[in-house]
């Protein structure tokens, strides 16, 4: 059987259970709707791993029609989620090649570099490269202009003070 994609709304049936069961009534519905449809029991349908994820963590859609892709593999059902986002291959490390950037005094051609150590070192003059400039880059800047001086206040004498030095002397 070629795979087939069923579309399920679980509204119907989650709606009226407590929060704490509806992931796996959930489950057991989507069970027995993809047995109807293929023709076979509920206990021979498989559900992946990212469908079952997506059922229980789907709490601001949980009533929204899931897609589900059905593969029949002898007398086992497999379900999948349908919508589930893909995966990007991740590339192994015997078959990375580390390519250095061009010398930018001699402007030549990027080199393939075949070891590790080799590979750091080039990492290292791209990085001291970098600082360098941008380090020129700072001391090219102009310094920004000093905030106006406020004037001085003269400082002036207490009252008491005042009072003091001209005041009379009572004897």
């Amino acid at each position: 059987m070629a795979a087939r994609v069923i579309t399920i709304s679980l509204r119907k049936k989650l709606v009226k259970i407590h929060e704490s069961r509806r992931h796996g009534k959930a489950i057991s519905y989507l069970r027995e709707e993809i047995a109807r449809h293929t023709n076979s029991s509920p206990d021979s349908v498989k559900i992946n791993q990212n469908l079952n994820e997506h059922i229980g963590a789907n709490t601001l859609n949980r009533y929204a029609p899931i897609k589900v892709s059905v593969n029949k593999v002898g007398d086992v059902i497999e379900a999948e989620w349908a919508d589930a986002p893909k995966k990007p291959q991740q590339a192994s490390a015997k078959n990375i090649k580390v390519v250095s950037p061009a010398a930018p005094a001699t402007g030549k051609a990027p080199a393939e570099a075949t070891t590790a150590k080799a590979a750091s070192e080039i990492q290292k003059e791209v990085k001291k490269d970098i600082s360098k400039k941008v380090e020129g880059k700072k001391a090219e800047q102009k310094p920004a202009a000093a905030p106006a001086a406020k004037p001085e206040k003269k400082a002036q004498p207490k009252k008491e003070d005042a009072k003091k030095e001209g005041a009379p002397i009572a004897k």
